[in-house]
Formats: structure tokens, C-alpha cells, sequence
């Protein structure tokens, strides 16, 4: 499918379809049989939309390494802000879901990454032993306050741990106190990752959905 995009001069018309590089409008004048096409640089477009659906299961399974979340996305699918196209005000909503299953109480880490900026690093923080396919969700909301080479960001999320059908449900917070430094003229991607304190083949954490929004 076309990846969206939203002119980010406030020109007529507002929304846009086309590739990530770059934007196409398609116009038809009022009464009259000829059309139009405008091809858009990549600078007046922004990304808008869900850019990432995952169409398989993630699993990071006997491994102490640090391992991304995400699965494989669509053909158009993308969790890579182009070198260039971030705008101030951009929002990401970052939500993945998915099963952990382990032995023993091991620790995990969790990572929130653009890039190879870590912006937020959350343990290694022990878990509830015997888990098994206990449900688990990270949500993260991520904005861009400024861009260029040292363009900035801040983001604020959590990850949920629910043990039992009713049972104890346990938060992670993901928390952010300034903003970070990216170099937006340079491709940024975006990960959450994950890493065990321990490799076993019954530690295992098993995400099977996941999705990237964005919003301006």
C-alpha cells in the first residue's frame, strides 16, 4: 500500500500519497477532463499514518543479547525516519504485545532506541519466576521537538506484565526526564529491544503484534 504524507507547508491539499522519499498529488480541475500529477521532494512531505504493522511472530528465545521486538513488516512498511523528514511536533506511538514465558526469576532489559541512541534503558530488573505466556505490552509515545543534526526528542511509555487470567499485573516504567540528541539528517531507526539476563531455551519472550503510528 502507499505510505501517507502530509505537506508540511500548509499547502492545498493537505494529505498526500506516495513513497516514503517523496509525495504525489493527483489533481482533476473542476468541468474539465485533464488531470495533473505533482511529483513532492521528500522535504515537503512528512511521514503520517501507520508506517509498521508486523505480519510475523518476534521471538527472542536462549540468547543474553541484546535482540530487537519487531518482527517483519509489509513491503511498504517502514521503522526508519528518512534522513530529513522529521518535522517538529511529530508524535510516534509505538505499541507492541505479545508472551513471556521463563524459568527461575532472570532479569530483563529493556531498550528504546533511535538509531544507535539509547533513549531509554530500563534494567536489568529481575522478573516473576515461572512465568508462562503471561501476556506483555510496551506502549511508547515519542515526539520530536526539534530537528536538524542536533535535532531532539522525548518520549514517555511503560511496559504491563499480567501474571494469571485476574491475577498480579506488574509495570515497568520507561521514562525519559530530558530530551535526547539525534542527527535527523541522517536515516534513524526505531527499535525496543529486549535482552535476558540469562540464556535458556525457557526464557523466552514472543511478541506477535506490533505497530508504528505516527501523527503531526
Amino acid at each position: 500500500m502507499a505510505t501517507p504524507f502530509v505537506r508540511t507547508n500548509g499547502a492545498t491539499p493537505q494529505i498526500d500519497f506516495g513513497t516514503k522519499l517523496g509525495g504525489v498529488i493527483s489533481m482533476v480541475a473542476p468541468g474539465s477532463i485533464n488531470n495533473g500529477t505533482i511529483i513532492l521532494p521528500p522535504e515537503s512531505c512528512g511521514l503520517q499514518g501507520v508506517i509498521f504493522q508486523q505480519l510475523d511472530d518476534k521471538v527472542v528465545a536462549n540468547t543474553a543479547d541484546e535482540t530487537s521486538q519487531f518482527g517483519t513488516g509489509g513491503t511498504d512498511d517502514t521503522r526508519t525516519i528518512p534522513a530529513n523528514m522529521a518535522s517538529a511536533g511529530q508524535c510516534y506511538f509505538i505499541r507492541l504485545n505479545g508472551y513471556i514465558t521463563n524459568t527461575g526469576t532472570p532479569t530483563g532489559t529493556v531498550r528504546i532506541k533511535l538509531g544507535s541512541t539509547n533513549l531509554v534503558v530500563s534494567g536489568p530488573t529481575a522478573l516473576p519466576s515461572g512465568l508462562t505466556n503471561a501476556f506483555v505490552e510496551t506502549v511508547f509515545h515519542l515526539t520530536v521537538r526539534s530537528t536538524g543534526a542536533s535535532g531532539t526528542v522525548i518520549g514517555q511509555g511503560h511496559t504491563k506484565l499480567i501474571v494469571g487470567a485476574l491475577d498480579t499485573t506488574y509495570n515497568r516504567q520507561l521514562t525519559m526526564t530530558a530530551p535526547a540528541t539525534i542527527d535527523f539528517t541522517v536515516d534513524q531507526a526505531i527499535d525496543v529491544t529486549y535482552q535476558w539476563g540469562t540464556a535458556d531455551p525457557a526464557n523466552s519472550l514472543t511478541i506477535t503484534n506490533s505497530m508504528i503510528q505516527v501523527a503531526r
